[in-house]
């Protein structure tokens, strides 16, 4: 089973530790969500393997964070400017 969790890159923390967190059943409002079966070899193999693509693109990732946030000053700089 694959489990997708959308988080804000603020939330890094999560990749690092290996920790996730779900909402407890009872929060739910479908019944049926909370009926889990979880094959622990197929867990261990995602998380070795997302380990694996997470340490080999870690360098790329913030490179491209650096690049978004430079982008965005300078943009927003233009748009100052023009604005003038």
């Amino acid at each position: 089973m694959i489990v997708y969790k959308y988080l804000r890159p603020e939330r890094i923390d999560v990749l690092k530790n290996s920790s996730i967190r779900f909402t407890q059943p009872a929060a739910l409002n479908d019944p049926f969500e909370s009926l889990w079966i979880f094959d622990k070899n197929a867990i261990n193999e995602t998380l070795k393997t997302t380990r694996l693509v997470y340490k080999a693109n870690l360098g790329k990732m913030l490179v491209m964070k650096s690049c978004y946030l430079r982008l965005k000053n300078e943009w927003q700089n233009c748009l100052m400017n023009l604005a003038r």
